[in-house]
């Protein structure tokens, strides 16, 4: 069969596709696996493009602090409404959010109640 295939020009020569394969995947992290049995052999391919959902909500995260830490650059000081605002989310959301931007410590709390804002640490 794949002698009938070479000969109509559908593959280039033998063998050469799974040098290229693991080419591809080397330095990945991900591996092809092969398997054989009696009169056939399976490849599966990992999807090199894409990303698990924890690293999806992990960046997605980044980024909505990184969009907060940017907000509170550009005018000194940020409120959690303005943060709900900027990023479509709500309070509860914008809560943790900030909590977790302290945490790490990038912003501080200054005042209480309806007079609470956060700036950046020095």
């Amino acid at each position: 069969m794949a002698n009938v295939f070479y000969r109509l020009e559908l593959i280039e020569a033998y063998g050469t596709g799974i040098r290229k394969i693991m080419d591809i995947y080397e330095g990945s992290g991900k591996k092809p696996q092969i398997g054989t049995s009696d009169n056939a052999f399976k490849i599966i391919l990992p999807n090199l493009n894409a990303q698990t959902e924890k690293e999806q909500i992990s960046d997605e995260r980044d980024s909505q602090e990184e969009k907060v830490i940017q907000l509170a650059r550009k005018q000194g000081m940020v409120t959690r409404q303005e943060v709900e605002k900027l990023l479509g989310i709500g309070q509860t959301t914008s809560g943790r959010l900030l909590k977790k931007i302290m945490k790490n410590g990038q912003l501080i709390q200054e005042g209480k109640g309806k007079i609470t804002h956060y700036r950046l640490s020095k």
